[in-house]
């Protein structure tokens, strides 16, 4: 076990000195990341003697077996030597030191010495680089007789390298210094060595460089190895790039120009190159360098690598331009030549637009936001236009925007909201610098728009819209009659109108009092009533259940103002018919009479549950459609709940007596204090009998209401006095 261990010990032992001798185990000092530099002014680096360790990539080896003869040529020795680290550390006097091979003496100006004696054979310094992306590589140190004393002997110094780990060196005959020595009694000789390494150290991770003398036939001097630098030799002058490069075509005319260097430049006297220094450095002209000058500004960025060259305006288009640069140089004073190019600018661009929104078959309605969108091509501003109609179908040209920038590619519009119906709208997008560069999209719709129905037909009176123009109504309108699934009446609260749906376009099932929204029609007129004709379903009930509140008029008011109510529930109190005791026909003419004249009741609804009934003597209140027949006012009530017994007969009865309970009723609702009463009937809010009630008893009449559905209902009382109506709820 003890013996294995020996071994062990000394196998280990061997394999460290042999990387420290021949060089595994040193660090090669990567050249490409900087440059090598030694000086030996710090002593602390090599404080033991044969110890390197605090010495960067640099070993001293004493170089026993070199030769066995004195005076030898240290060029003609190339072995490897690297058998015996060695240096003497510390020492204070080389006239005195007399022990060859390497030492380190801290003198005034402290330095690391050779000197060959009969065991140091040929003493050498070994320095290890990395030279991988290297190329063009300086080695530079100077030969200092140190030694003082009475020793006088030719001490030549040569220079070698190898690539790699083993094999011998190869000797650099340039390096060669065939005495470095003066004597005796002198240390005054500084040589200097100052040379490139051959092309094959380039590009290399382990270059080994050694300096190595040999033994002498004389007492050996001590000679310095010092200021050593090992670099990257600069000897190319900078190198411009421009952009654009030389022959280049369609530049841009805004172009910003650049001229690269491949390393910083400063001006041929050495001094910083500064912004100020361009305007004469840097030529820019017309087709060459006899051309035109060309105004700009240049500036250099603080690298001292980027000149910008700005020109004043942009250049012309198709127009060949010549740009300089002057001789610059780099830091090693390496100085270029001047360097110029020419380019030429892109023909000038031919601008195109074209719309992509609307584009044709479209359907818009006056008062919607539009948004008209395009592509283009070397445009810097668009006008948009509009194709429109006037009040007599006559189209032209307006201007939405006079100038918007093209880049936005997009121009939100809204329709006029008095804009006229047509069906050949078409928008055109220009350019304002070009007008004969254009688009128009295909032709749309747009349809009239209205806020009510009074605007509507304020805008038909005054001829805004025409017969057959398509409207769409954007607010609500309710429903006061449907005569049948063609005829509906609406209104609003200024206006009404009749919907005459003769192509069945609405199928949403209405009811009596539903609100509607978005009727969309085309204008017409029938004896002179104002008519919509659907194009589409309006679609779901936008409310229901509204109240309308017939507007009261006079006789004499209908007659003058029929045109202003026009489709509209109206109510004239306090009327007597002229053909009372007779029976309503259909479609007849019947005139009453108030306090203020006499007017028209026109049977206009066949299906009226009046019809057939008996004309009603005394007053009345009477609701109804106010319409016209050609040029004549009339009102047509929709059912008999429209006829009312006027103020005056309600107060000569005992009506008031009447008692209904309880309200809301649930299941039976009791009636009592009705006199001279002849029948009851229960109606829907439409008018429709849904019940007639037989009774045997004028004091409490029990009627069972539980089968109705939830709502309002009428109950209409038939006396000898006339018709009462009231209102219940079932709940």
């Amino acid at each position: 076990m003890k013996k294995s261990l020996i071994i062990y010990l000394s196998v280990n032992l061997l394999l460290l000195t042999a990387n420290q001798q021949y060089g595994f185990g040193q660090t090669y000092h990567d050249l490409n990341s900087s440059s090598y530099i030694q000086d030996w002014t710090n002593t602390e680096l090599i404080t033991i003697n044969d110890d390197w360790s605090g010495v960067s990539s640099i070993r001293g080896y004493r170089g026993d077996g070199g030769t066995s003869t004195t005076g030898t040529d240290p060029q003609t020795i190339l072995s490897d030597l690297s058998t015996v680290i060695d240096v003497n550390a510390n020492q204070a006097n080389p006239n005195d030191f007399t022990t060859g091979g390497l030492a380190e003496f801290e003198i005034t100006d402290p330095v690391v010495a050779l000197q060959g004696s009969g065991s140091a054979d040929a003493p050498n310094i070994v320095i290890y680089i990395n030279t991988t992306g290297c190329s063009n590589i300086k080695i530079k140190y100077v030969l200092r007789d140190v030694d003082g004393s009475s020793d006088d002997a030719i001490q030549p110094v040569a220079l070698q390298y190898r690539i790699g780990v083993t094999g011998d060196f190869t000797n650099i005959p340039a390096g060669f210094i065939d005495d470095a020595s003066t004597g005796p009694n002198l240390a005054v000789l500084v040589t200097p060595v100052d040379i490139l390494l051959p092309s094959a150290c380039d590009n290399q991770s382990q270059v080994q460089i050694r300096i190595i003398t040999s033994n002498a036939g004389a007492s050996d001097e001590w000679i310095g190895i010092d200021n050593i630098t090992i670099e990257v030799v600069d000897e190319t002058a900078p190198v411009p790039e421009f952009d654009p490069a030389n022959a280049a075509t369609d530049v841009e005319v805004n172009v910003t120009l650049t001229i690269t260097f491949d390393e910083p430049v400063r001006k041929t006297d050495g001094n910083p190159l500064e912004n100020s220094d361009l305007g004469t450095l840097v030529i820019l002209k017309e087709t060459n360098a006899t051309g035109d000058d060309v105004p700009f500004t240049a500036v250099i960025d603080e690298a001292k690598k980027v000149i910008t060259v700005t020109p004043s305006s942009s250049f012309d288009y198709s127009q060949i331009y010549y740009l300089a640069i002057g001789a610059v140089e780099d830091e090693s004073g390496n100085e270029s030549t001047g360097s110029d190019i020419i380019f030429t600018t892109i023909d000038e661009p031919t601008p195109t637009v074209t719309v992509t929104y609307p584009v044709g078959g479209e359907v818009f309605y006056a008062g919607q936001d539009v948004t008209v969108t395009w592509d283009y091509e070397n445009i810097t501003n668009i006008k948009t236009e509009s194709w429109v109609p006037d009040d007599d179908n006559n189209y032209s040209w307006i201007t939405m925007a006079e100038s918007t920038p093209a880049v936005d590619e997009e121009h939100d519009y809204t329709i006029p909201s008095d804009a006229y119906y047509g069906t050949q709208y078409k928008v055109r997008v220009s350019d304002v610098d070009n007008p004969d560069v254009y688009s128009e999209s295909g032709s749309f719709t747009v349809l009239a728009s209205a806020s009510s129905l009074l605007e509507l037909r304020t805008r038909y009176n005054s001829g805004n819209l025409d017969v057959d123009d398509v409207i769409k109504l954007n607010s609500e309108a309710i429903i006061t009659y449907k005569l049948s699934s063609t005829n509906i009446y609406i209104q609003d609260t200024e206006a009404g109108l009749l919907i005459y749906d003769s192509g069945g376009k609405i199928t949403t099932p209405y009811d009596l009092y539903d609100g509607i929204t978005g009727l969309t029609g085309s204008i017409a007129t029938d004896n002179n009533i104002l008519e919509i004709i659907p194009v589409s379903d309006p679609g779901a009930a936008t409310s229901s259940d509204n109240t309308v509140t017939p507007v009261t008029l006079t006789a004499a008011s209908l007659n003058t103002d029929y045109d202003i109510y026009e489709s509209m529930l109206i109510k004239i109190n306090e009327v007597t018919f002229a053909d009372a005791g007779s029976t309503f026909q259909s479609s007849q003419s019947y005139n009453v009479t108030d306090e203020s004249g006499t007017t028209v009741f026109y049977t206009k609804f066949s299906s009226a549950d009046y019809i057939g009934t008996t004309i009603p003597s005394g007053l009345r209140n009477v609701t109804g459609i106010c319409m016209q027949q050609n040029t004549t006012a009339e009102i047509s009530s929709r059912n008999l709940l429209d006829f009312e017994v006027a103020t005056g007969i309600e107060k000569a009865s005992p009506v008031d007596l009447i008692t209904i309970y309880p309200v809301p009723a649930t299941s039976v609702l009791n009636i009592s204090n009705v006199p001279n009463l002849r029948s009851i009937e229960i109606l829907d809010v439409s008018g429709r009998v849904i019940e007639t009630i037989k009774f045997s008893s004028d004091e409490v009449i029990q009627i069972p209401v539980y089968k109705l559905k939830r709502g309002l209902y009428l109950i209409r009382f038939k006396t000898t006095n006339g018709n009462l109506i009231r209102k219940f709820v079932k709940s």
